[in-house]
């Protein structure tokens, strides 16, 4: 008795394995689209987080655009004489200032890449590896955020007592939590970071990741450098 009787696998269709190819093709191109597009908003995010920190040079050339509006007005308004014409050069120049302190008010504060390479820099000069800070700020804005410190402690030190951390963060920051804390390291959890900003675009609330370098300066100048004095640390790991 002969094998069974299999069937010949039927010839693939050209006009199937041509569909196929090219989906392959267009799902890989939206992958790399999509990636260039998160890049391209962390970025934002990242400048416009530095920018509301360190200042944005974007920001005082478009005060210094509604400055001089305003003179400008005031002075057209008072050199032009008593008419017909002087309620149109009042709304003129009212409406020139309005026009440029509402850009002023909704343009993001873009950092230079000057003012981004500062702060890389401030994360360089630190006693320890502090990592994970710039990709925080690179994250898409919440209306609020809780940051996590993870501390890595030097091997064979003396790790601090979990009052001490609990007390001098409290200080800094009251809404913080010690989650942990024994001879390796220490995890600490920050209370909410706003990311509100009082602005409204087409009725949706634009949030910003603006507050968080304040927060995590304060915390590393003012908490750890100190603590890392008389409790040497290798590592901070921020995380969002």
């Amino acid at each position: 008795m002969g094998p069974p009787y299999r069937p010949d696998a039927p010839r693939p269709d050209p006009e199937l394995a041509r569909l196929a190819a090219q989906g392959e093709r267009r799902r890989v191109q939206a992958a790399v689209e999509a990636d260039r597009g998160r890049n391209r908003a962390g970025d934002r995010n990242l400048r416009v987080a530095i920018g509301g920190f360190r200042g944005s040079t974007l920001k005082r050339v478009l005060l210094g655009v509604v400055i001089a509006a305003a003179v400008t007005g005031v002075a057209a308004v008072v050199m032009t004489e008593k008419g017909p014409s002087r309620g149109g050069v009042v709304a003129m120049a009212f409406g020139a200032t309005m026009c440029t302190f509402m850009l002023w008010v909704f343009v993001p504060p873009f950092a230079s890449r000057a003012t981004v390479s500062a702060e890389e820099r401030w994360v360089g000069s630190q006693p320890f590896r502090l990592v994970g800070y710039l990709e925080v700020l690179a994250l898409t804005p919440l209306f609020q955020r809780s940051l996590t410190f993870r501390l890595q402690w030097q091997p064979g030190g003396r790790p601090p007592d979990y009052s001490l951390i609990h007390g001098a963060i409290g200080a800094i920051d009251p809404g913080a939590r010690v989650r942990s804390c024994d001879e390796t390291g220490a995890t600490i959890v920050s209370g909410p970071v706003s990311g509100h900003t009082g602005i409204s675009s087409n009725r949706v609330p634009v949030y910003r990741n603006h507050r968080l370098p304040a927060h995590v300066h304060a915390v590393v100048e003012k908490f750890l450098v100190p603590l890392h004095r008389s409790h040497p640390i290798t590592e901070v790991s921020v995380e969002g």
